[in-house]
């Protein structure tokens, strides 16, 4: 069930966190309904809780994930149609974010 994958690049530890989570739970190693066991993930990974529980969240806003308070964190069961939906939706606005947050230089006007 867990796939260590090698040690974890501390530069971006809760992207990479998010990134191997969501591989595990496309590829199937991670079974539709069932928990998704940050601890054991905390002492695989040797990280703190905190990008994990900031992992759950960003997966779950992606549809990924249901997390269910003192309940625990469970992989969704999602058809084929609805994460090709909500992938289809990131590709779409992702750019247009980028572009939004991303400021542009002044144009320079050219005097004669």
């Amino acid at each position: 069930m867990l796939d260590g994958n090698g040690p974890l690049d501390t530069a971006s530890i809760g992207e990479q966190v998010t990134e191997r989570l969501r591989s595990e739970i496309i590829s199937g190693r991670l079974a539709p309904g069932s928990r998704l066991m940050l601890d054991q993930y905390k002492a695989l990974w040797n990280i703190s809780i905190t990008p994990l529980r900031d992992a759950a969240k960003r997966l779950e806003a992606d549809g990924l994930v249901h997390i269910y308070p003192r309940r625990g964190i469970f992989v969704a069961e999602i058809d084929r149609n609805a994460l090709m939906e909500v992938f289809q939706l990131r590709i779409a606005l992702e750019p247009l974010v980028t572009e939004l947050a991303t400021p542009t230089p002044r144009r320079r006007r050219w005097r004669r």
